[in-house]
Order: C-alpha cells, then structure tokens, then sequence
C-alpha cells in the first residue's frame, strides 16, 4: 500500500523525490516477497517431477501465476476506480489469500519421503 499511496503520504510538487523514493523502495521489497514466494514453487517442481514432466510442471506454475496477475488487474480495473480504493484492493486481496491459505495449512499434512537404498 505504500507503493501505491506514495503520492498522497508526502502530497504536493516539493515532495515528489519522497515520494518517488518510498514507491522505488517498496516497488523493490515487492518484487523482492514475490521472486521469494515463487522460487520455492519452481524448485519444489525441479526436484519432485520425473524428467519429462518437468517442461509441464514450469508452464502450469507460469500460466497459474499469469492467471493470478489477470485476476488481480481485473480486480483494480472493474472493482477499484479511484487511486484512494487501493487500500481496498490490498484488503481484498489479503482476505482472499487468508480465505486461501489458512484452510490448506489447517488442513494439508506433510508426508516425509522415504530415502531409498543405494545398491
């Protein structure tokens, strides 16, 4: 939220490089959470998927994560007009990834693999 209402916490033409440096630096700490978010994605896809689905698994984890930016754009352009709406946008998108996540960590348990025997 602080990317996106940058220009309003320091208003006005004198406190345009503020603002401009608060937006670079969260625009940074967000490109920075979301390479964090997905490398887990494609590594946990190299290292579990046979050889020949491994062209697959990456294209799946590709389309889903343009699917969600779509979503998301959609989301600003149909629901969000005005540039103070954002902090609504970021509310919902933070309530649907609760709605999302808590379920499957409540739910999901992890199964260890087993080692398998050198011959």
């Amino acid at each position: 939220m602080m990317l996106a209402s940058s220009n309003k916490i320091f208003p006005g033409e004198e406190n345009k490089p503020k603002a401009l440096a608060v937006a670079a630096t969260f625009f940074c700490l967000m490109d920075g959470s979301i390479n964090i978010i997905q490398t887990p994605t494609r590594a946990f896809i190299a290292d579990m998927a046979p050889p020949s689905k491994q062209l697959t698994g990456q294209l799946l984890a590709s389309m889903f994560q343009g699917l969600g930016a779509l979503l998301g754009f959609g989301l600003h352009k149909h629901l969000y007009k005005d540039s103070s709406d954002v902090f609504w946008l970021f509310t919902t998108v933070f309530l649907v990834n609760v709605a999302v996540f808590v379920p499957v960590c409540a739910y999901v348990t992890e199964t260890p693999l087993k080692k398998l025997e050198e011959k």
